[in-house]
């Protein structure tokens, strides 16, 4: 509703598992005013997350609030 109204540019939705991905997929593509690829509805699974997070720690393993040089 936030999302209909203006109120906000988008959700983000982290599901556990495929079969709960799937069940958000179908809930938001049957609503009644809008469909979820109007929303700005991001549907991604957690595994999907976590691997990202270490390709990037991978990619750049400088501590945390380690200050790095511009570039």
């Amino acid at each position: 509703m936030w999302r209909h109204a203006g109120k906000s540019n988008g959700v983000h939705y982290i599901c556990g598992h495929e079969d709960g991905l799937k069940r958000i997929r179908k809930a938001a593509n049957t609503g009644r005013a809008f469909r979820y690829d109007d929303l700005g509805l991001t549907l991604i699974l957690l595994d999907t997350i976590k691997q990202q997070a270490i390709e990037m720690r991978e990619a750049d393993p400088t501590a945390v609030g380690v200050h790095r040089p511009a570039a």
